[in-house]
């Protein structure tokens, strides 16, 4: 997803918590990648919630190391937006 990987190279994680999106450190947000975040917020909750889910899936019920099965949901994910 081009925009998780835009907000990454800022030096910035990603992750969500009961639906809501959570960006760190707040103090490498810029205004423009401010409002990145704010166009594509339901895009990002939505991408963040499956691939968490796939990766716990595949940590807890695969036995895969954390590391291994988020390398992995990624992967499947991606697949999903024409992106590897």
């Amino acid at each position: 997803m081009e925009v998780l990987d835009k907000i990454k190279r800022h030096g910035l994680s990603v992750h969500t918590l009961d639906g809501d999106l959570h960006v760190h450190p707040s103090h490498l947000i810029t205004d423009a990648i401010r409002q990145t975040i704010k166009r594509h917020k339901d895009a990002l909750v939505d991408f963040m919630e499956t691939y968490e889910e796939r990766a716990a899936i595949m940590e807890y019920d695969a036995g895969l190391p954390r590391e291994e099965a988020q390398r992995l949901a990624y992967q499947d994910i991606m697949k999903g937006y024409g992106d590897e």
